[in-house]
């Protein structure tokens, strides 16, 4: 072999080994290259995953922290406002003559006879679910029940606190499950006298549970007594549960009163999350039994409030399920999205100068950002139909509850700066449960949206027309004394009673009562203004019904 062939030899081999080993060189910086960008990513990910998630979950409770309390005041006034029509009803059939009488001489049949056919009347004309009179001792005498088989008459209720209240304070407000009926209510009581004497206590029991029924929305409401025994929810597991284990004497207290009657079930079981305010809590709920079926429980946002003048707690507890998922999915998004770009950043950095890898990119990032207005005009058209269904009846479309009591303080506070008169309008259709009762719920359905859209007619656009429950409709108008709430409401009665409402191809004849009264500003609430006109509506109810009467 030439020499210089001998020499060429090793200088190729050489240049061969140079290649090979900055090739393994190229392909070392590659792979640390690309370890540190999994490493970084991976970080990077996990931090801004955490910090998403955390940062969705607050501001989704603080949500739920600055609507708590409109929250609370709705649900208070759902629960309970429309028991305090109730409220002066025993102190008023107190001075009834044939209920003195009846007390007075309890050994005169006829006596008896004449009080049991008055509080069936009363019981059936206010909706309550029972009346009764019980002597000093506690035996019932009379009863708006005595024809029906769990009759109280004759029964001994001196066990129970509101007649021991009524007896030592002149009244008293109790909730309890009956122990004759095993039917839950609330009891009001009112001491009955005669020249100073106390000759027996009137007690009437209305149902609270119908009011709860209302409250199906998304949130889970309880309220519980001083005991902490959860009496009324909307979670029926969850009902004559305590918030705590009760002590001995309590459980003795119980059983003395028979206020559950063998209702009461073991504690919720209860475990702090998230202390967030004086009565906000994020807490896991569970019932003692609901892990045998495999069941954890569920984390809530809480917020409680003491319920004015009594030894009452009003709880809303809203599910985080949403908020959680909610984070989760954030923090998921986030994490891909931020995945992907620092994957994008990467494949562009090596491969940059590729034009067409650019195009596909930024085409990418196109239709990411179209698809995502196209789930933001979705999210707004769904927000836009959630608004309406939340202060809308769903039967009637005429407004409800909730949105009633949120415009009538913006239209108080507008009243009040220019000095304007402003009343208030119930209408209730009479004899209402005779038509459901003879043409059936169909029917019904059809008078209440025909109702509706007759009061559209009749009123001004000004005027805020509401469904308040059931047969029972609200109105706000501004600008209008009672006087000419007066001659709306009756304008309102000609025209009910001049059309026929024609429903599923019944006439049928329908006929309202309406109560008025006038807000004064400096010495009612509106709460005290719409119970003036429930009260002129009751009146107008007992004096015959079909007109209009004003308080």
């Amino acid at each position: 072999m030439p020499d210089s062939a001998q020499d060429e030899a090793p200088a190729a081999n050489y240049g061969k080994n140079m290649a090979a080993q900055e090739a393994r060189g190229y392909a070392r910086r590659a792979r640390l290259h690309l370890v540190a960008v999994i490493i970084f990513v991976t970080l990077g990910v996990s931090l801004v995953s955490y910090i998403s998630a955390i940062w969705s979950r607050r501001v989704d409770i603080g949500a739920l922290q600055d609507s708590a309390g409109r929250r609370l005041a709705n649900l208070k006034s759902s629960l309970f406002a429309p028991t305090e029509k109730f409220s002066y009803l025993p102190e008023v059939l107190a001075n009834y003559p044939a209920i003195v009488q009846a007390l007075k001489n309890q050994g005169n049949a006829d006596r008896v006879a004449r009080a049991n056919d008055l509080l069936n009347q009363l019981n059936a004309t206010a909706k309550s679910s029972v009346i009764y009179l019980l002597n000093v001792y506690g035996v019932v005498v009379a009863s708006s029940n005595w024809q029906e088989q769990d009759s109280f008459v004759g029964k001994n209720f001196s066990y129970r606190p509101y007649f021991r209240d009524a007896m030592r304070t002149g009244n008293g407000r109790f909730y309890a499950m009956g122990t004759t009926t095993l039917i839950p209510g609330y009891y009001l009581s009112n001491v009955i006298r005669r020249n100073d004497f106390v000759i027996g206590v009137v007690v009437v029991k209305i149902d609270l549970n119908a009011n709860s029924k209302l409250l199906k929305t998304g949130d889970e409401m309880m309220v519980t007594d001083r005991n902490g025994v959860i009496f009324l929810s909307s979670n029926n597991d969850w009902k004559y549960r305590p918030l705590h284990p009760l002590s001995d004497a309590t459980i003795n207290q119980l059983k003395r009163t028979r206020q559950y009657e063998n209702a009461l079930k073991p504690h919720l079981l209860l475990s702090r999350v998230e202390d967030l305010a004086a009565n906000e809590q994020v807490m896991r709920v569970s019932s003692t039994d609901s892990t045998r079926d495999g069941e954890s429980g569920h984390n809530y946002f809480i917020v409680s409030e003491r319920i004015a003048g009594s030894d009452w707690s009003v709880h809303i507890l809203t599910p985080t399920t949403e908020i959680d998922a909610g984070a989760k999915k954030l923090a998921l998004i986030s994490g891909s999205l931020l995945t992907a770009l620092a994957f994008l950043y990467f494949y562009i950095g090596h491969a940059r100068g590729n034009a067409r890898e650019q195009a596909a990119a930024r085409l990418s990032l196109e239709v990411a950002h179209g698809a995502l207005e196209q789930q933001h005009r979705r999210l707004q058209a769904i927000s836009e139909e959630l608004r309406v269904t939340s202060t809308t009846d769903p039967l009637t479309g005429a407004y409800n509850r909730r949105y009633f009591f949120e415009v009538t303080d913006t239209l108080l506070a507008a009243q009040r700066r220019t000095e304007g008169t402003l009343s208030i309008m119930m209408i209730d259709i009479d004899h209402f449960k005779q038509i459901n009762d003879m043409h059936g719920h169909p029917v019904g359905d059809c008078v209440l949206k025909t109702l509706t859209v007759l009061a559209h007619e009749v009123l001004r656009e000004v005027d805020l027309f509401a469904r308040f429950g059931g047969e029972e409709f609200i109105i706000v108008l501004p600008k209008a004394s009672a006087v000419e709430a007066v001659a709306a409401a009756e304008r309102m009665r000609q025209r009910v009673m001049a059309i026929p409402f024609n429903c599923c191809g019944i006439d049928v004849e329908v006929r309202i009562s309406c109560g008025i009264a006038e807000h004064q500003y400096d010495a009612h609430s509106i709460e005290d203004t719409i119970k003036r006109a429930d009260r002129a509506l009751y009146s107008a109810k007992n004096r015959g019904r079909n007109q209009v009467a004003s308080l």
